[in-house]
């Protein structure tokens, strides 16, 4: 796989996880408060605030995003979930970081190969690598190409996988628009992707340490912040998933935009509207779990509709499918 020359990446290890490695949601406190959530976007009379006209109602590609897992990573059980999510909702409505998901629109900023997205750490958690010196930050184009390729992250992101790696080497960097451009995409993830990074790792960060780690650890808990981190001796990344520039693994990368960029798009796109395909056979509505319509053998389906039809036997304890409860509104987030 890493012999010679390569020019495009590689397709996600779709069969890492054979089970779900994320612990089911028990019914508590913190589970009626989840479902408060749920029922609040599912209300069939429900309009995004501020747009009340059409299209105020969700779209289904706003539903598909509403998943428990996008749901639950906000801090559920306050209002303050409710309130950052509609927040996201008319960020990504308004198309404010990124224009339309054409990919079009930013691939002219692509064509520098200033972000690559290449490799899977242990874990099969994809690794999205920014290249400092090729950042330009004067028309803010480079942050649009940033949160494009997040959703193309997202979308190689294997069952059981949630998190992303945010990858710098700052050996060729071209100094603080570059800082500049790491704070706002931080701020970008933080705010709008919560749940969405595990570490932002840079490499060579001797002249830069002291700004990047204010801006880092002001949106981020330390832990997520690795600095000149040995990601081989500490078992984050094997060789064969890591570039040579820079990190000294085993991949000759190599881009070139004609080879690499199609290769991109294709792959993402599929997955896409593959698991878009499932998630409507489990219901098309807010609040289905990643897991679910993302695996490859499609028994997610079967249980999770086995678990709408036994939603309401009280001898069930603990759920990872969601399912259609009964409504309770939001009493418990005080919305």
């Amino acid at each position: 796989m890493t012999q010679g020359k390569v020019y495009t990446l590689f397709p996600p290890p779709d069969t890492r996880h054979q089970t779900d490695p994320l612990p089911p949601l028990p019914r508590t406190i913190e589970w009626e408060a989840y479902i408060g959530v749920v029922d609040y976007f599912r209300d069939s009379f429900y309009r995004l605030p501020g747009e009340e006209r059409v299209p105020g109602a969700l779209t289904d590609d706003e539903k598909f995003w509403l998943s428990q897992d996008c749901i639950l990573s906000t801090k559920w059980g306050s209002k303050t979930a409710v309130r950052r999510l509609e927040t996201t909702l008319k960020w990504r409505r308004g198309g404010r970081a990124i224009p339309s998901p054409d990919p079009t629109d930013v691939e002219t900023e692509a064509k520098k190969g200033k972000e690559i997205l290449l490799g899977y750490d242990t874990q099969g958690r994809p690794s999205l690598h920014l290249i400092p010196g090729k950042i330009d930050v004067k028309d803010g184009a480079s942050l649009e190409l940033s949160v494009f390729m997040l959703e193309c992250c997202i979308a190689l992101m294997p069952p059981g996988v949630q998190t992303l790696n945010l990858l710098m080497n700052y050996e060729e960097c071209a100094g603080q628009p570059v800082t500049s451009h790491t704070r706002r995409l931080l701020e970008v993830l933080e705010t709008h992707y919560p749940g969405r990074l595990n570490y932002f790792i840079a490499t060579n960060v001797a002249t830069f340490r002291r700004l990047i780690t204010k801006s880092a650890l002001a949106l981020t808990s330390s832990p997520k912040c690795k600095f000149n981190l040995d990601i081989f001796e500490e078992g984050l990344y094997k060789p064969e998933e890591m570039m040579k520039q820079g990190w000294g693994g085993a991949i000759d990368f190599i881009y070139e935009h004609e080879k690499y960029w199609p290769e991109l798009i294709g792959l993402t796109g599929e997955r896409q509207k593959l698991w878009k395909a499932r998630w409507k056979q489990l219901g098309g509505t807010v609040g289905i779990r990643e897991w679910d319509y993302k695996h490859p053998e499609m028994e997610a389906i079967k249980s999770s509709q086995a678990a709408v039809h036994k939603a309401a036997v009280p001898a069930v304890t603990e759920i990872q499918a969601p399912v259609m409860m009964r409504p309770i509104g939001l009493k418990c987030l005080g919305v």
